[in-house]
């Protein structure tokens, strides 16, 4: 599968968004190029529910931030990469 061109991201985004790329990658042994910000959990990458806790779990101590994982888990059949990218960017925000 070819990924598309991932949309320009300003740097802290981007760099939030390779973290995230490389949990997911490495929790699930996907090749990094197959995930991008468009790409479902559940239908593109595969991603079980138990994986995405783990996922969720090595975002929130690489972040040092809270995701609201019921929140993830209620969403999880419509979860997009680029959806998680934002509950980053908004915990990050909140501090």
């Amino acid at each position: 599968m070819n990924a598309p061109t991932p949309t320009a991201y300003s740097d802290h985004v981007s760099e939030h968004f390779e973290t995230i790329r490389e949990i997911i990658a490495d929790t699930t042994n996907t090749d990094p190029a197959e995930i991008w910000p468009e790409a479902f959990i559940l239908e593109d990458l595969n991603i079980t529910e138990d994986a995405i806790k783990t996922i969720v779990r090595r975002i929130n101590k690489a972040f040092t931030i809270t995701l609201a994982l019921e929140e993830i888990i209620d969403e999880f059949d419509t979860l997009t990469v680029q959806n998680i990218l934002n509950y980053v960017e908004e915990e990050i925000e909140l501090g």
